[in-house]
């Protein structure tokens, strides 16, 4: 096989756009595959077991870490997530682009795992008004949905403190704009000679 595949990770704060973001990659790349993470929180309308995430409980989730399936994972707001060796792994070596969708911890962990096939873009608002306003707009203005908003502004602090050790950083505060660098990023990751078995490649060119 010439290509080897890789990963694209993007994290960011909840609010950013990353979901959305996500999506119209999928549009533009017929290459690019979501990488399907475990998690112990319950299904958001319209998700879908085994397409958008392996719902799972915490008993099992925990035993999957004794277990040592994992390649990252993290307790975010009060729920697990993490990706499984075999989802990575399997992928990679069918040469596919895996998008990941994961946070600040599982960026390192997925670059220290697998550095000269990763790539990490981190994304967020403007400012923090702006990442409230868009938690707000989505809420329904609960006291538990107001904590909520906190509790994830506040992470949202402690993510920014990372950004330095990303590859790229999009500020999406113009959808559109945030996209076609995205695109550009991706495009721009698909062609490094990493990504090539370039022995084989260049045997095959000069027998061709």
């Amino acid at each position: 096989m010439i290509y080897t595949g890789g990963i694209i990770i993007l994290t960011g704060p909840s609010g950013a756009g990353k979901s959305s973001l996500t999506q119209e990659i999928f549009k533009e790349f017929n290459d690019v595959h979501f990488s399907i993470s475990c998690t112990t929180r319950q299904p958001r309308e319209g998700e879908i077991d085994g397409v958008h995430y392996h719902f799972i409980s915490q008993e099992q989730f925990l035993q999957k870490i004794q277990q040592g399936h994992f390649v990252e994972y993290a307790q975010v707001h009060q729920n697990f997530y993490g990706t499984t060796k075999q989802e990575i792994e399997q992928n990679i070596a069918m040469g596919k682009l895996l998008l990941l969708d994961i946070d600040v911890q599982g960026e390192l962990n997925i670059k220290k795992l697998y550095p000269h096939c990763s790539c990490s873009i981190f994304i967020t608002t403007q400012t923090q008004a702006e990442l409230r306003k868009r938690l707000q707009k989505r809420s329904s203005n609960t006291l538990e949905d107001k904590e909520e908003i906190n509790r994830r502004l506040a992470h949202a602090y402690d993510e920014m403190m990372c950004i330095e050790r990303f590859d790229y950083l999009i500020i999406n505060d113009d959808f559109q704009e945030a996209k076609q660098r995205l695109v550009t990023i991706i495009h721009a990751f698909k062609n490094r000679t990493k990504h090539y078995n370039i022995q084989e490649f260049t045997k095959k060119w000069i027998d061709s």
